[in-house]
């Protein structure tokens, strides 16, 4: 009767600790939401980047993403049209829960070139009921 209990309550637990993990974002899966909308911004498909965004960025028109491109390019004194790559990924805290989004959180923090120069950033994609996205992307 004990060594039962004692199995029953490993396996919920083990059960427990897989659906936590079940819905952690993957670092292949930001990697590639940041691409696909850096891609969409140094395009110009501004609609496609907003389709992107997570509720929780609190972007709700393609025009502010527009707005961000124009900043970038102003501040940096780059063209953002000639592509954003991500050359290094410098840092990454991930969270299988997190309380402010209700949901899974991931912070990839990384160095881009835009042209020739070279861009700290970094970029949050949260996991929750709302969906799948980004929620922030910073340009320091």
């Amino acid at each position: 009767m004990k060594r039962n209990v004692i199995k029953l309550t490993a396996c919920f637990l083990l059960l427990c600790f897989a659906f936590s993990f079940a819905s952690c974002i993957k670092s292949d899966e930001a990697r590639n939401m940041a691409e696909q909308m850096f891609a969409c911004l140094s395009e110009g498909r501004y609609e496609d980047a907003l389709a992107l965004c997570h509720p929780a960025s609190g972007i709700t028109e393609a025009s502010e993403l527009e707005s961000l491109v124009k900043q970038v390019n102003e501040y940096y004194e780059v063209d953002v049209s000639e592509g954003i790559v991500i050359d290094k990924v410098t840092g990454v805290k991930s969270s299988a829960y997190n309380t402010s989004v209700d949901g899974s959180a991931y912070q990839m923090n990384m160095s881009l070139l835009v042209g020739e120069t070279k861009i700290a950033s970094y970029i949050i994609i949260v996991k929750n009921d709302d969906g799948f996205g980004v929620a922030g992307i910073h340009f320091e």
